[in-house]
């Protein structure tokens, strides 16, 4: 069970655009000396966030065009206007991503050194991130739907992978379904018939893997309830 098909790369280059848009509108838009607290990122005011965010894309970029990351400036000097540098790394970013997905391009997954790999892991960060700062300035936007269903399956067959390599995260022993209920997506997390089944929103189901904050109610446990949380719980994402 899982997705039938990824999105097409154009979506995937889409979805980060307008997400970066929506995350440098946001950091343009606080008043000087102004920092809110991101509540899923301990220790992180918004411009952290956007520190971080524009020096993932950075690193990506020298990723995809061979340069080593060791000599390329991630994080923008004091003083820096963060939207403007977020919006310039970005573009640099979608430019090296806008090629064949079956490019060449170091990653950090041994089976997917390819620019189809960072096409999806950057739409799916470069969401996530939007919805953080969204979060910390009491702004929230819907989720695209097909990019959050895809980003599940990430977690599921990319992530978990890797994390259960590392020992990170222990294999686990029984199952656990997943239901994406706005794009008739499932999932299967573990051996066997399911014993407990979560469902949501795609938007929901991806920001409950990821750790973000949901609103009371936005999904639902069937079964084990106890399984589906100690899933949900466990460490499937960094």
């Amino acid at each position: 069970m899982g997705r039938m098909s990824r999105p097409e790369p154009r979506t995937y280059l889409t979805s980060v655009r307008s997400d970066v848009a929506r995350v440098a509108g946001l950091v343009e838009g606080l008043a000087e000396g102004d920092d809110p607290a991101v509540p899923a990122c301990p220790g992180w005011g918004l411009r952290s966030l956007v520190a971080h965010l524009g020096g993932v894309h950075r690193m990506v970029t020298a990723a995809t065009t061979g340069v080593s990351s060791r000599s390329v400036d991630h994080l923008p000097a004091d003083g820096t206007h963060l939207g403007p540098w977020l919006r310039e790394g970005a573009e640099a970013m979608l430019a090296t991503l806008d090629v064949d997905p079956a490019t060449s391009a170091w990653s950090f997954d041994p089976d997917g050194r390819t620019v189809g790999f960072w096409q999806r892991r950057q739409a799916v960060e470069t969401l996530v991130h939007r919805v953080d700062a969204e979060q910390a300035t009491s702004s929230p936007t819907p989720v695209a739907p097909e990019v959050a269903a895809d980003g599940v399956a990430e977690v599921l067959d990319t992530l978990v992978r890797l994390r259960t390599a590392a020992g990170v995260v222990e294999a686990p022993s029984r199952a656990v379904e997943i239901v994406a209920t706005d794009t008739g997506d499932r999932w299967c997390h573990g051996p066997g018939e399911p014993q407990a089944r979560v469902s949501g929103r795609a938007g929901d189901l991806l920001l409950a893997l990821w750790k973000r904050p949901l609103p009371e109610g936005a999904l639902e446990l069937d079964g084990d309830s106890a399984l589906a949380r100690a899933m949900l719980a466990s460490s499937l994402t960094p």
